[in-house]
């Protein structure tokens, strides 16, 4: 309140073009009302008039006191710290209606100090530094070393402010690049999300073209046989697996390929038309990895594997002919009516088969044989035990990639501050002192009480929103203190419990500094808690002072 007072006095005091006669105590915007050389009508009550020989005699008069501004004697009334607005009507006021005695302080900051404080004997220099609230004598005139060294100060202090405001300069601009990287990125997941969006797909269809190609099997059971055709069988089961495998996998290889090909096609698209002379460090670094990447020697391709594994592939059979290790000399009952097929012309035998294979798989569709048959199959071939891992694994990657798009949308819909200006502090923590504990605050986090002899820490709330506070708080000399007026807020609600309370909760109010630094922590009631601190986050870039108005100096 006294700062505010003394930032009321020097707004005023130049107010007026020149330094107009005035009783001791009074202020150049109440010289006004002392201009009749005769008496004086008090200001609140203007219905009162007392002889000018009356103001400043040590006696309360005026039930506002305007007629002592410059004595004690009307200390007891209340007073305004606002400076009131003269009266537009007679009307009985006890109100005080001066803000206190007004004290020059040449070479320095005019400044208002409380009635209570005048003629006390006591030499209040930092607010009245020419020692006018005391008796001649009594207070020396210290206001020119005072002023000099304030103005020293109060240079540091706009040097301060001014690199505080630069690097809020610098801080929304680290935001709007880190915001820029985001949606470039989010841009990114959704093609990845695209393409692994086929590949899945793929792989569905043929998981469930294998699986199709299991149900859709006619179980043959097979007789008692030799070693030889047990060996064939399952060598022959054995291939056919690889071969699935075979075709998977290449299949693979060639959409790899194909995407190598066209990722190369855009370096060296970049390489061809990027600025050489480019400050962009990563652009530089990409191209030097692409010319040490067209350097090394490609594998040769191997043209006879190729065509085996083409052959493998295309081979109806392997190119084995199994049969004449399948057949038994003797064959059993149910071999032998399978056999019939062989009897029938070949456009018959497609038929059949393709009409057993189509019963089967309705029957099981049905519900009427089961799905995998008692000791007629294996329960899975290897092929499609692979495909539903691959489908697996791709289907999980698939989730990761929508999830981390969805954070970092979420990311850039949540609320930084004006100017996204706190986007660049995420997660970064400061600390200072205060009592018996240490207070951490991590941006956008959680704020933490730490015993400084041990114990156990407490969380006293996560960050959930900005709002604005109004304050009224004295700026100490080194310009450390949030001041007077509107000032940003970061709540945090949430924390631990307190015993026999509520869940802590805290609020950061911010004030412009040059550096992140706590000032202040208090608890204001039961396990609720306001922190003061300084950051550049919230500076102007005009280098405001913590709602300070800037004084002129009296001459």
């Amino acid at each position: 309140m006294l700062f505010r007072l003394a930032a009321l006095a020097a707004a005023t005091h130049y107010a007026s073009a020149a330094d107009t006669p005035r009783p001791k105590g009074v202020g150049p915007d109440y010289a006004k009302f002392y201009k009749d050389p005769h008496s004086f009508s008090c200001i609140f009550n203007p219905s009162i008039t007392v002889p000018t020989s009356q103001v400043n005699d040590n006696y309360c008069d005026c039930p506002d006191g305007s007629d002592e501004p410059g004595t004690a004697a009307c200390a007891y009334l209340s007073y305004n710290a606002q400076a009131p607005a003269p009266p537009t009507a007679p009307n009985l006021n006890t109100t005080h209606a001066l803000p206190g005695f007004y004290c020059k302080n040449r070479n320095h900051n005019p400044s208002y100090l409380p009635f209570t404080a005048v003629g006390d004997g006591i030499c209040d220099h930092e607010r009245c530094c020419d020692g006018s609230d005391e008796a001649p004598g009594v207070c020396a005139d210290k206001c020119k070393e005072i002023g000099a060294e304030w103005r020293k100060m109060d240079e540091k202090r706009q040097l301060s402010l001014s690199a505080a405001a630069r690097k809020r300069t610098e801080l929304v601009s680290e935001a709007a690049k880190k915001r820029k990287e985001i949606e470039d990125y989010i841009r990114d997941l959704d093609q990845q999300i695209s393409t692994k969006e086929h590949v899945v797909s793929d792989l569905e269809k043929r998981k469930d073209q294998l699986e199709k190609e299991e149900k859709s099997r006619v179980i043959r059971k097979q007789p008692a046989a030799g070693k030889a055709a047990v060996l064939a069988g399952l060598s022959k089961e054995k291939l056919g697996q690889w071969k699935t495998s075979l075709e998977y996998y290449r299949r693979r290889r060639d959409e790899e390929t194909a995407r190598a090909a066209e990722l190369e096609q855009v370096l060296s698209q970049l390489k061809e038309e990027h600025n050489p002379d480019s400050a962009d460090g990563s652009v530089q670094r990409a191209v030097q990895s692409y010319d040490a990447y067209v350097t090394k020697s490609k594998p040769a391709n191997n043209d006879a594997s190729e065509r085996d594994a083409s052959d493998l592939v295309g081979a109806e059979d392997h190119g084995i002919p199994w049969s004449d290790f399948e057949t038994e000399d003797t064959p059993g009952e149910l071999e032998t009516l399978y056999a019939f097929e062989q009897y029938l012309p070949s456009f018959l035998q497609e038929y059949i088969d393709s009409q057993l294979r189509s019963l089967r798989t309705f029957l099981i569709q049905n519900g009427v044989l089961p799905d995998k048959p008692s000791g007629s199959q294996p329960e899975e071939s290897q092929p499609l035990k692979d495909a539903r891992k691959t489908l697996q694994d791709s289907q999980n990657d698939l989730e990761n990639t929508r999830k981390s798009k969805k954070e970092h949308e979420d990311s850039l819909t949540a609320d930084f501050g004006p100017d996204d200006v706190f986007r660049t502090k995420e997660d970064q923590c400061i600390s200072g002192d205060s009592g018996e504990y240490t207070y951490e605050i991590c941006w956008m986090g959680q704020v933490t009480q730490k015993p400084k002899k041990g114990g156990m820490s407490h969380n006293i709330g996560r960050f959930t929103h900005f709002t604005t506070v109004s304050v009224d708080e004295e700026v100490r000399d080194d310009g450390k203190g949030i001041g007077q007026g509107e000032r940003l807020a970061a709540r945090h609600e949430g924390g631990g419990t307190c015993w026999q309370g509520p869940a802590r909760s805290s609020t950061v109010i911010m004030a412009c500094s040059e550096e992140d630094e706590v000032w202040k922590v208090m608890e204001e009631e039961k396990c609720v808690y306001r922190l003061e601190v300084g950051t550049p986050a919230v500076c102007e870039t005009s280098g405001q002072r913590n709602g300070e108005s800037k004084v002129h100096q009296e001459l």
